[in-house]
């Protein structure tokens, strides 16, 4: 349990348990005008924002929540008009009656679409010292009271290498060195609201324990991904649903809330995807989780797009649930089957 005035709680922030998020519904949010994070805020296009957010709102009416993610580049080439956009898509954020989990940093990586964010050479033993703490410092303490955010997402993805962790050994080490700082960095500006980590599936039994002592809400990514062969897909769905379990028996020992900030694997066909969104929201709402599927809108961005608008993986798929025109994807309109 989380107890107000612990090490593992931010000033302000009372006890929380298990279930406690399990009202949250939404979506992952990338602005549909860049390709990287980085050009969405340095770019930054409110009124195509808001557009989109809009269009979000209009085709899935009762979501309440929405993740951002922030750009540590983007911050550093000009951290005062950074700050005016943050703040500019917070507020129309609340207007549409949405509450933020903002990611302050990036750890997962696309090989033909990349989206920016931190890298191995950034922490690795012997690297130079990263300048991330002004960044984080600075955005923490302007929002430290902020009821527009539910809860700040301290990294996407760690140790999200295609290794297990048992093999990156130093490299491992150090990545789990540079998440304590932030998250005592963080502390040390005594937010409000509750910290976390979003964590991959990857190795999730592993990097779950390593993490959890540093948040206060422990955040996933559980992802149904289909294989090449249609006949293994119930033992494909037996292992995430035991993969899933894993992970609510782990929060419920600690009785730590848990949210998903990412799910619902993208897929170019939209009969597919229709059956991955009912499996798996059914199965997040079976065991009471808040989710924020993967991803509002079309984007540049990688994975967020049909093969026509740009380079996709076809068997990773599209993950936008609205179309470029703000349209829902056919069959996507079941997500709102799973809201409150």
């Amino acid at each position: 349990m989380i107890t107000m005035g612990s090490p593992c709680c931010p000033a302000g922030v009372g006890a929380m348990h298990y279930g406690e998020l399990a009202w949250v519904r939404g979506f992952n949010y990338q602005p549909g005008y860049g390709s990287t994070s980085y050009e969405n805020w340095r770019y930054f296009d409110s009124d195509a924002i808001a557009r989109e957010l809009a269009n979000g709102k209009r085709c899935f009416p009762r979501i309440n929540t929405i993740r951002l993610w922030l750009s540590f580049g983007a911050w550093q080439r000009d951290p005062a008009g950074f700050a005016a956009h943050f703040e500019a898509l917070l507020a129309i954020c609340a207007g549409q009656g949405l509450r933020a989990v903002p990611c302050l940093f990036n750890r997962w990586h696309n090989a033909f679409c990349d989206n920016d964010g931190l890298y191995l050479d950034d922490f690795a033993p012997g690297a130079p010292a990263h300048p991330w703490r002004n960044y984080l410092e600075a955005v923490l303490t302007a929002h430290r009271q902020d009821s527009r955010v539910l809860l700040w997402d301290l990294c996407n993805e760690p140790f999200a290498c295609h290794q297990t962790l048992r093999a990156l050994g130093s490299l491992a080490d150090a990545e789990q060195n540079f998440l304590r700082q932030l998250a005592s960095a963080a502390r040390g500006v005594a937010p409000c609201q509750p910290l976390g980590i979003s964590l991959s599936g990857q190795d999730i039994a592993a990097t779950l324990p390593l993490t959890a002592e540093l948040c206060d809400v422990l955040l996933i990514h559980p992802y149904w991904m289909h294989g090449a062969d249609p006949a293994q897909a119930p033992a494909e769905k037996q292992q995430f649903l035991q993969q899933l379990d894993a992970q609510v028996a782990f929060a419920r020992r600690a009785d730590f809330p848990l949210l998903v900030t990412e799910t619902c694997w993208g897929s170019v066909d939209p009969a597919w995807r229709q059956e991955n969104i009912r499996f798996t929201l059914g199965a997040l709402r079976q065991r009471q989780l808040g989710f924020l599927a993967h991803a509002l809108c079309q984007s540049p961005v990688a994975d967020l797009h049909p093969p026509s608008a740009g380079p996709i993986l076809e068997d990773l798929g599209e993950f936008e649930f609205l179309d470029g025109a703000g349209q829902l994807r056919p069959g996507h309109a079941i997500f709102n089957d799973y809201c409150p």
